[in-house]
């Protein structure tokens, strides 16, 4: 079908270069990322760093990739290690975790305990 003067082969081409275009990522995030910088586009403002008082989707997000937990969920909510190797509940309120070698000092751990 050609409809003054465009085919149905330009119009696929032309709107796959404009969605190209759309795409790509504006120039200042280009030159930032060039300079070794992480820009990260969030639905909400964050609110804090601090991993033990956070509660939006925003700050869970990008802790995930500033901090690694001890142990991490799975889909189908299992606990799997992460930074520790293994874990035992000693009483109610008192656990123990074995970490894996190399990851944390423990002079490290027991300070901010």
């Amino acid at each position: 079908m050609k409809i003054s003067g465009l085919t149905r082969r330009r119009f696929v081409v032309g709107g796959g270069a404009l969605l190209a275009a759309a795409s790509a990522p504006p120039r200042a995030a280009r030159a930032q990322a060039r300079r070794g910088h992480l820009i990260a586009g969030l639905s909400e403002r964050m609110l804090t760093l601090d991993p033990a008082n956070h509660y939006s989707i925003s700050s869970t997000s990008v802790l995930r990739h500033v901090y690694d937990p001890l142990l991490d969920v799975t889909n189908d909510d299992r606990f799997v290690p992460a930074l520790a190797e293994s874990w035992k509940a000693i009483n109610n309120t008192t656990w123990r975790f074995t970490l894996r070698r190399g990851v944390l000092p423990a002079g490290d751990v027991a300070w901010s305990a």
